[in-house]
């Protein structure tokens, strides 16, 4: 499966729009499945998963939305630097989340992280992309594979703002962002018996669809919460402009570590000693004297 085609119809589409002003780009026609989604009476979300054959349409739906949650799910494999991504969920709403099964739909798609990749790529700095600890999040995407999020994405993490609100509170995990901001929401973590309040572990557990799923959904209803009350308190450009786009620094910086090049620290200590030596001796004439 690849994105070629509908990238191709998109670009004819803003072509034609460029030569005729009266041209409107044609999007993609939602599907019958996407519109049907309906919570059923007692639902207060619903995980839809997306199987082989919903999985074009869904990428094309994604493509084009402006701002969405996202949680991956990972694996660990022989060590913390060697995740394997498994599943992928995303929402745009606070009642519909849904969930990528990579695993299985690498078997008719085996180009399915490439094409994740893509679309990751293709948003531009005015889509808003959400996940809780998305530092983590990011660098696990980037040893999984998947290599599309850059500094030019907009980045919001529910902990960081809370974070920003409130310094010395040290209960950041998920759970407790919720309890204390919109506690209407706790029945996402009915039936999850997951440790909520560790920071982001990777996902071992057989519940892990489910709690990458919570993750999600959770992140995009906490920042509608947070966005308003950081904006009452002045602090939403801070929040946005400051420490958000850091984020992706410190990322690749864990990442990458800090690497020292030996060679070129010889030659700076030596013409630093050099320096200290000619100075010593500017100082003797002026003196008249060593000291």
């Amino acid at each position: 499966m690849s994105l070629d085609l509908f990238q191709t119809s998109f670009n004819d589409s803003v072509d034609q729009q460029k030569a005729s002003p009266d041209m409107q780009v044609r999007k993609p026609k939602i599907p019958s499945w996407y519109t049907n989604i309906e919570l059923k009476p007692g639902e207060k979300y619903k995980v839809f998963n997306i199987d082989h054959e919903k999985l074009s349409d869904f990428f094309h739906i994604w493509a084009n939305e402006t701002k969405f949650a996202f949680s991956v799910n990972v694996q660990t494999c022989t060590s913390e630097k060697d995740p394997k991504l498994v599943g992928l969920s995303l929402c745009w709403s606070p009642t519909v989340v849904y969930y990528l099964d990579i695993q299985i739909l690498k078997t008719r798609h085996p180009s399915v992280i490439e094409d994740i990749q893509n679309i990751f790529e293709s948003f531009d700095e005015d889509v808003i992309q959400i996940a809780f600890c998305i530092k983590d999040q990011f660098k696990w995407m980037l040893n999984s594979g998947v290599h599309g999020v850059t500094t030019s994405n907009n980045w919001q993490d529910p902990m960081i703002a809370s974070w920003l609100m409130d310094p010395d509170n040290i209960k950041q995990g998920l759970f407790s962002l919720v309890e204390h901001y919109c506690s209407e929401h706790l029945y996402l973590f009915q039936d999850t018996k997951y440790d909520w309040d560790v920071n982001r572990p990777s996902y071992t557990s057989v519940s892990s669809e489910k709690v990458c799923c919570v993750e999600s959904i959770a992140s995009y209803i906490l920042m509608l919460q947070l966005e308003e009350q950081l904006s009452g308190m002045n602090m939403w450009q801070h929040f946005t402009g400051v420490e958000m786009p850091h984020m992706y620094c410190v990322a690749l910086l864990e990442l990458n570590g800090i690497e020292v090049d030996n060679s070129l620290l010889k030659r700076y200590r030596l013409e630093l000693h050099s320096a200290s030596l000619a100075l010593q001796e500017k100082a003797w004439k002026i003196l008249g004297r060593k000291f």
